[in-house]
């Protein structure tokens, strides 16, 4: 599996789009952080899409589903479900409603101040049902372990967001 060597995947080291690895790798902007809950867009390198989600539970669910499509990385076992619900999984995206990018898009062609106050997440693994990889905040990258880890780190990185800017309007 392929590391990342620079400090942002969208810098001339990054995958190239018809490379199924891209399905592990997403761009997360949050535009909300009320009660706990973040709201924002998932940047799908993978399926040049851009989607809406709200809270961190979503967020990780559609990065699942994409990965799943792809089959990148591949998960060790098939997820459980509900006997009453069989195979009959919920979706957690939808792809027809999904903001799509020009065709030609270039990801690293975007504006670099934006990708300041975005985070990447690169996924290595799925196993035990859970995610392991790297996530890169503006000024920190990180290891983690499973994607309760993960959940973790992205509300202390909006935790601490919030009370800098609570500290600048007073």
């Amino acid at each position: 599996m392929r590391q990342w060597k620079t400090e942002s995947i969208f810098e001339d080291d990054r995958l190239r789009a018809d490379n199924k690895e891209y399905a592990a790798a997403v761009i997360i902007q949050f535009f909300n952080y009320k009660d706990c809950v973040p709201s924002g867009e998932l940047r799908s390198l993978y399926h040049n899409t851009r989607m809406i989600f709200h809270g961190l539970d979503q967020m990780l669910l559609i990065m699942d589903e994409i990965m799943e499509q792809a089959g990148y990385p591949q998960a060790d076992f098939a997820p459980r479900c509900l006997k009453m619900c069989e195979e009959k999984f919920p979706r957690f995206c939808n792809w027809e409603g999904a903001a799509k990018e020009e065709s030609g898009m270039d990801f690293s062609q975007w504006d670099r101040r934006l990708y300041k106050k975005n985070i990447t997440i690169q996924i290595y693994c799925r196993k035990n049902a859970s995610m392991q990889g790297e996530v890169r905040f503006p000024k920190e990258k990180i290891h983690f372990r499973s994607t309760l880890e993960l959940m973790r780190m992205i509300h202390q990185y909006l935790q601490c967001l919030t009370e800098i800017n609570r500290k600048k309007t007073e």
